[in-house]
């Protein structure tokens, strides 16, 4: 048994008021959680706690190479004007120290939205800010005063990807391709389809065929698919599909109470030359 089987039935008891998402989701992201706080002699249930409340919300541990700035120890009032390619356009400065705004069950992400309401965009020590996107969501925020970015930054060793105030991601998850990225993560707060959601859907309420969105060929699919890592329920199908050039593969599920959900993968990063492997895939790496 695996530790995420042997939590899986606590954890959806524990999080029966959350999303209807598979359980694994929580545990991949309390995993993540736990690699980023790097909790010394921390448990997989206390990450899971984390990973299950927060849920890609901004929290990054403290490198092994680097100093940690706790409250206190330096300077968290002066601000440093920090201006670069991944900057342009942006009011970003940083400071010596983390101020505790910048924080979240005591650590921090590479960069933050002040608390004062202006909108400014502070950036961690030692963080380095590749690109930016002011506003990805739309009709929120001004120029003026920003309530939203999109960020990809260099920040502990490792590339993240930041949609601030709402989540965190790692490059390669699903995709590689940051523009996509922040398209599939604003979505679901403009009331639009999130990218898996617009490559295929059930047909009915109680069917487990799937149909292909608008100008995307459905090459192949897989209904009544058992993924034992997986939360379970009533309908999990497995599609192959082409979208502009690019192959997916799409995991369907309809919950017996709520909507159902979809999550895409990218086939580049899968590895997988078809749907069998792709199943196969995901048992290795849930």
């Amino acid at each position: 048994m695996t530790i995420e089987r042997d939590l899986a039935p606590d954890l959806e008891r524990a999080l029966a008021h959350l999303p209807s998402v598979p359980a694994t989701s929580y545990l991949t992201a309390a995993r993540k959680v736990r690699r980023r706080r790097r909790i010394a002699g921390g448990s997989l249930a206390v990450a899971v706690l984390a990973g299950g409340v927060a849920l890609g919300s901004s929290l990054i541990g403290s490198p092994e190479d680097t100093p940690v700035a706790t409250p206190g120890s330096l300077d968290t009032t002066t601000e440093i004007p920090v201006s670069g390619p991944g900057l342009e356009g942006v009011d970003a400065f940083t400071t010596e120290g983390v101020p505790e705004w910048a924080q979240e069950y005591g650590n921090n992400g590479p960069v933050a939205i002040t608390e004062d309401g202006t909108g400014r965009l502070w950036v961690a020590p030692g963080a380095e800010v590749l690109r930016s996107v002011v506003n990805p969501i739309d009709g929120a925020g001004t120029q003026e005063k920003p309530a939203s970015y999109a960020v990809e930054a260099r920040y502990e060793g490792e590339t993240v990807w930041v949609l601030l105030p709402h989540t965190m991601d790692d490059p390669g998850r699903w995709t590689n391709d940051f523009d996509l990225w922040v398209d599939n993560e604003t979505s679901q707060f403009e009331d639009r389809p999130s990218l898996a959601e617009r490559l295929v859907h059930f047909v009915g309420p109680d069917s487990e065929r799937l149909a292909a969105g608008n100008s995307v060929e459905l090459v192949r699919q897989l209904n009544g698919v058992d993924l034992p890592q997986w939360q379970t329920h009533p309908r999990t199908s497995v599609a192959e599909v082409r979208s502009g050039g690019t192959t997916w593969f799409v995991v369907a599920m309809g919950p017996r109470h709520g909507a159902p959900f979809y999550t895409a993968y990218d086939q580049a990063i899968v590895e997988a030359d078809d749907i069998e492997g792709f199943v196969a895939w995901l048992g290795s790496h849930s």
